[in-house]
């Protein structure tokens, strides 16, 4: 292996020193007469002992409670959950926003475990237009002061389009 740089090419870098203070500033000096008069600390054992005992530490209890109020697990919806939910909500929503609080959260939840067993049969293979427009009709028919007819109405056509996400997943498969 040859050399290409030769010691003349090699560039030298001046070493550069530090500059160093010879008298210190004002605010050193103010700093050092501070520690001077500052006070002695106390040593851990001193520190505890100077404390009461229910000052520094939060009270302790010598009894566990039990958990009150459970926090529910998070669940993720599908893509095929959250299409099928919105199937089942076209065209109800003026009906929805005139329910009274308490009935809406019952038509929600109603709801959303409806879509949950439609998915389930879907994923089984299971789902037979006869059973998924069983399963929406029986939730429409929870929802009050509805006209029988459109409610009708509205589970078969609801069913068609759930039944076309069924053909489609079964023909990705």
């Amino acid at each position: 292996m040859t050399d290409f740089l030769k010691s003349k090419e090699i560039p030298k870098i001046p070493v550069q020193t530090p500059e160093i203070a010879n008298a210190p500033d004002q605010n050193t000096q103010e700093f050092m007469q501070s520690r001077e008069n500052a006070p002695i600390p106390l040593e851990p054992q001193e520190k505890l002992s100077s404390i009461p005992a229910h000052q520094g530490r939060p009270m302790q209890k010598n009894e566990v409670s039990a958990l009150q109020d459970r926090v529910p697990t998070p669940t993720t919806k599908s893509e095929r959950l959250i299409e099928i939910e919105k199937i089942m909500s076209e065209n109800l929503d003026q009906a929805y926003q005139n329910l009274d609080p308490q009935t809406q959260e019952m038509i929600k939840k109603q709801g959303e475990q409806t879509a949950t067993a439609i998915e389930q049969l879907i994923e089984q293979g299971k789902a037979m237009a006869k059973g998924v427009l069983g399963l929406i009709r029986a939730w429409l028919h929870k929802i009050p002061g509805m006209n029988k007819f459109f409610l009708e109405q509205e589970s078969k056509l609801k069913t068609d389009k759930i039944m076309a996400i069924e053909r489609k997943t079964r023909t990705e498969t």
